[in-house]
């Protein structure tokens, strides 16, 4: 059903919506067919307000009740943009509120012995400036476990701990960890985990110059079949550079707000990353410009936007399972992409900008001893020993270092595994 076909007391106001949307870059043909069929209920049910009720859109969500998790949320996603919609135009309506959600398909509902605990704990957390939405989703998954299996009393023994842990994964347990610590803080017994190194390190993937030239070239080749997605392919080209250009991680690219992004000085304000810190780095001028012509093309459709790289939804950042998988599709159309044993992954960019600067200082002669400290805040790294893993791990720079830099004959310490530096 297309929007002319609307014919509820609400279809004017919806119709008005998917217009906007659209005018702001957004595809919205989603939100027309879920909209349509929120039309649809309002007409059978006979409902003659123009603007939304409480009591209409509980009606909504009982009738759609039937359906998934994920489908459920978005019956109400479309209906909570049209109740913002028309707030903004001074209507007196009611905006459903945002579901409390745990980035699985189940909205976040604590329900066993732990769950006062585990609430607690998290509160504390934010209290003290953590965002701390991944560790609230790996004990969301705990609760949900020791409910299924019946834990009656609220005790972390070691064999609790470790029977979850067999069903997820071993990098849980730095977050659980905390909250074991936690816990015994409050007087109740908890065994801590211990986090055992690994016995195989995976060595990071660094890029060649051809590789990393195959690579942005089909980057910026690349042609969308959508308007939105046209504003979304301008970015990955910027992205892609910020993570080899600039050595940015991961999440901090795409959680970039216009405000942090200096077009006239080139700096960059990187906010809340790792360990909860902030820093700025700075920008080449061929970077810069691109920065600037971009947003120059994006400011087109969107003259005021929160997120410098925003998603088809422009409410939202471009999110991080999306980059990894246009890095995949990228890479899989070089000539260098037919090698199973030497696949990159986004995190290699990132790799690959400390390996190639390490060795253009040493090729240079600059005193490392005096570098390393530069270039471990620049990555926000939270210890030099961070920094000098890459001495260790990344191939590309073993020949240079082993002939070149006294500092490879030191001890360094066991770090984090490589994706998370």
């Amino acid at each position: 059903m297309s929007m002319e076909q609307f014919s509820s007391a609400l279809a004017p106001a919806i119709r008005d919506l998917i217009l906007f949307k659209r005018e702001c870059g957004a595809v919205y043909k989603h939100g027309e067919v879920l909209l349509g069929q929120f039309d649809q209920f309002c007409r059978n049910t006979e409902y003659e307000g123009t603007v939304l009720t409480e009591d209409l859109v509980m009606r909504w969500k009982q009738h759609n009740e039937y359906r998934k998790h994920r489908q459920k949320s978005q019956m109400l996603t479309y209906v909570r943009h049209l109740g913002q919609f028309l707030a903004t135009q001074g209507k007196d309506t009611y905006v459903p509120p945002m579901e409390h959600r745990s980035g699985t398909s189940d909205p976040i509902v604590l329900s066993s012995v732990f769950a006062p605990f585990i609430d607690a704990f998290i509160t504390q957390k934010r209290a003290d400036g953590y965002d701390y939405k991944h560790g609230e989703r790996i004990l969301y998954r705990f609760d949900r476990y020791c409910t299924e299996i019946g834990i009656q009393e609220p005790k972390l023994t070691c064999e609790l701990v470790y029977d979850w842990v067999a069903t997820t994964s071993s990098r849980c347990l730095y977050c659980f960890g905390q909250f074991a610590k936690y816990m015994r803080s409050i007087g109740i017994e908890a065994y801590t985990p211990q986090r055992h190194p690994s016995h195989f390190q995976q060595q990071p993937y660094i890029l060649s110059e051809a590789e990393l030239s195959a690579f942005f070239t089909q980057v910026d080749s690349f042609c969308p079949d959508y308007r939105s997605c046209e504003r979304m392919a301008a970015g990955y080209s910027i992205m892609f550079r910020l993570y080899y250009c600039c050595g940015m991680r991961l999440q901090e690219v795409c959680r970039l707000k216009t405000e942090d992004v200096d077009l006239d000085s080139g700096k960059i304000f990187v906010r809340n990353a790792k360990g909860h810190k902030d820093r700025v780095i700075m920008m080449h001028s061929d970077l810069l410009k691109m920065c600037r012509n971009y947003n120059s093309f994006v400011k087109q459709g969107l003259p005021q936007r929160q997120w410098f790289f925003p998603a088809r939804d422009i409410e939202k950042p471009i999110g991080k399972t999306n980059m990894c998988r246009r890095f995949q599709f990228f890479w899989a159309q070089t000539p260098y992409s037919d090698n199973p044993e030497h696949t990159p992954s986004i995190h290699s960019l990132r790799h690959t900008f400390v390996v190639n600067r390490i060795n253009s200082w040493i090729q240079e002669g600059y005193d490392m001893e005096n570098m390393m400290p530069y270039l471990s805040r620049y990555l926000g790294h939270k210890t030099i020993d961070e920094t000098h893993y890459y001495y260790h791990l990344a191939a590309a720079a073993t020949d240079i270092i082993r002939n070149q830099d006294v500092l490879s004959n030191k001890v360094i310490p066991e770090v984090t595994d490589y994706e998370e530096i």
